[in-house]
């Protein structure tokens, strides 16, 4: 083969091909936020960067460098988990706006941000999740996150219920509990979580536990 022949079927190549690129990894990340809730009220996260810490960001979240890119994972089946469900479908970022464009409904609700899912610790009860080791009324919401989108690897989130925000919070003087807790990147008045670890909360509280997916305490099987 001359070498224009060689060019030529790189070129050749390349066009049904087509470019290409790198899919951008993500790492599991899970927040829990412990709130007894009424029936027919649901809670989600919103979150990313701060707006007011960073200026450069806009409201476009899809082009809005403090909105995070994420994926939510399956939890579970069956009429529990609907509702959640339904609103992960184009869920694609962890943000401070409500619904996204496209993000799917249930019962004609839209999402008020990225969806959890209310959890129990107890085995056979509508709920359980191995990564609930403390009780009852921790919604959780699972998803794969962007670290490298993130202030190294921390970010900032609350929980808002039926248009109702939570308290704003103050962070403990020592930081949180945990194997995967940390200095974070400034004081303010939303809850830090850290991209790939678990991440447990108490609604308008500081109160907060970090650690990993490993840790000791954790049931196998998610």
């Amino acid at each position: 083969m001359t070498h224009l022949q060689m060019l030529l079927a790189i070129s050749i190549f390349a066009v049904a091909v087509g470019p290409i690129t790198s899919a951008v990894a993500k790492s599991r990340t899970v927040i829990m936020i412990e709130k007894q809730t009424n029936f027919g009220e649901f809670l989600f996260i919103r979150g990313g960067l701060a707006l007011e810490r960073h200026p450069e960001c806009s409201s476009d979240v899809a082009t809005s460098a403090c909105a995070i890119p994420i994926h939510d994972r399956q939890i579970g089946t069956g009429a529990h988990y609907n509702a959640y469900n339904a609103w992960s479908v184009g869920d694609n970022f962890l943000d401070w706006n409500g619904a996204e464009a496209g993000q799917g409904s249930y019962n004609g609700m839209k999402a008020q941000g990225t969806p959890a899912v209310w959890s129990t610790n107890r085995i056979n009860i509508n709920g359980y999740n191995p990564l609930n080791r403390y009780g009852d009324h921790y919604w959780i919401s699972d998803f794969d996150m962007d670290c490298s989108q993130t202030e190294n690897n921390w970010f900032e989130m609350k929980a808002i219920i039926n248009g109702q925000w939570e308290s704003d919070v103050d962070a403990p003087a020592l930081g949180c509990t945990g194997n995967q807790a940390g200095g974070v990147p400034a004081h303010t008045k939303n809850h830090w979580a850290r991209c790939g670890a678990i991440n447990v909360f108490h609604f308008s509280s500081g109160a907060c536990e970090v650690m990993s997916f490993d840790d000791p305490g954790i049931r196998p099987g998610k």
